[in-house]
């Protein structure tokens, strides 16, 4: 059976708990995506500039509002809009923590 350290140490941090099959395909896709990035930095990237966030201050990409006090929409009409709905007009939505 394959072994790779990290794949144990991922599954920690992950709280998975692998058994024989699962460990030895995820060993398999870890270790091809390691290959992947090998290759990756085996490319020239010279030309390449460095990336940065989109939008700063100095540069905003995308034109931002200022903030604006106004009304919220009603409690009434936001729950309207639901297909279920509970008691003293609150949404009702599915158990998802059993």
């Amino acid at each position: 059976m394959k072994d790779h350290p990290k794949v144990d140490e991922i599954a920690r941090l992950a709280n998975l708990d692998l058994a024989g099959m699962d460990r030895e395909r995820l060993t398999t896709e870890f270790e091809q995506i390691l290959d992947h990035l090998a290759q990756l930095e085996e490319v020239a990237d010279t030309a390449a500039e460095p990336c940065f966030h989109g939008v700063t201050e100095e540069r905003p990409s995308t034109p931002m509002r200022a903030d604006q006090r106004r009304e919220s929409l009603p409690a009434d009409a936001a729950v309207d809009q639901s297909p279920t709905k509970g008691p003293d007009n609150q949404f009702r939505v599915p158990r998802v923590i059993e």
